[in-house]
């Protein structure tokens, strides 16, 4: 009966180690979690890549500079400045600015969203395969950037949200443009620009010009543009000319044989412009742009 007392007390005891040591190391890897996530966010990760190719006329190189921020505990942004330097071809330059998401395991963090990196994590750098990312101290330059990154996206979702493009056709010619807004509400100290795109692309065997157009309006409230073709250079010409003809017309004059060739020319030229016209509306706040949502009734 002894024995069997003294091998359950063991038992229990080894039960109440196994739960003490469980306990201490939940506690342990939160801790860790926590201590790498404020150390990611405390720093700028920088780290950059160059590949290299050899062609019959040369050579050429592509280099990746990348800036890694952490902004939260979950979330954050990759700046890539991409350098493609060809020996035929000449130099070409852009930057990238992807959002991601982050989990972290043990000293794996993984990206998801645009990036899939995989990284290492160390104290004071991260490997991704061969390419080295250190950690650099935050500048003010950085905590700017990233606060106007941050004010960014409030604007976008302010404008996904709550500005609304809704055109209707009047008639065949007339195309009417009003967006609605909650802009002057949410930021009444700030000076808001509507800007209708206009790109209009026929096919060479009409023998007309394409046109890429961009019309802005400064207004802080909601805005009406009674017909959109007026804003298209070639429809606001051949607009005009056809508007004075056709009252011609409904005044009973009859035309004469060349303003019956130029009304059904304008007729054609119109046509052609109101099937091979795409118009975009943006809403500009702080020098930044933001495409606005569009319907059609």
């Amino acid at each position: 009966m002894k024995k069997n007392l003294f091998s359950l007390l063991s038992i229990l005891f080894v039960a109440v180690l196994c739960v003490g040591f469980a306990s201490c190391s939940g506690g342990d890897d939160g801790n860790q979690r926590s201590d790498i996530v404020k150390n990611l966010m405390n720093h700028k990760w920088t780290g950059s890549s160059t590949d290299y190719d050899v062609h019959s006329y040369g050579g050429s190189t592509f280099t990746q500079s990348w800036t890694v921020y952490f902004t939260s505990d979950h979330e954050g942004i990759i700046i890539n400045n991409i350098v493609d330097r060809d020996s035929k071809y000449g130099t070409s330059k852009r930057e990238e600015v992807t959002d991601f998401t982050y989990t972290i395991d043990g000293n794996k963090i993984r990206l998801s969203g645009n990036s899939n990196f995989v990284f290492e994590y160390h104290d004071t750098y991260m490997m991704e395969g061969q390419d080295k990312f250190s950690a650099r101290e935050l500048t003010s330059t950085d905590h700017a950037y990233l606060q106007e990154y941050k004010d960014s996206k409030g604007y976008a979702a302010t404008v996904n949200n709550g500005v609304l493009a809704t055109t209707k056709q009047i008639d065949k010619y007339q195309l009417q443009l009003d967006i609605t807004s909650n802009l002057a509400q949410k930021y009444p100290n700030k000076t808001i620009k509507y800007i209708v795109k206009i790109e209009t692309t026929i096919p060479k065997k009409y023998n007309l010009n394409n046109v890429s157009k961009e019309a802005s309006f400064t207004d802080n409230n909601n805005l009406h543009v009674d017909n959109l073709y007026d804003l298209n250079p070639y429809a606001y010409n051949y607009l005009k000319s056809y508007v004075a003809l056709k009252e011609k017309i409904n005044s009973g004059v009859e035309l004469t044989g060349s303003e019956q060739t130029l009304f059904s020319n304008l007729i054609k030229n119109m046509d052609l412009i109101v099937d091979y016209s795409h118009y975009q509306y943006f809403v500009e706040i702080n020098g930044n742009r933001y495409e606005i949502p569009s319907k059609n009734l």
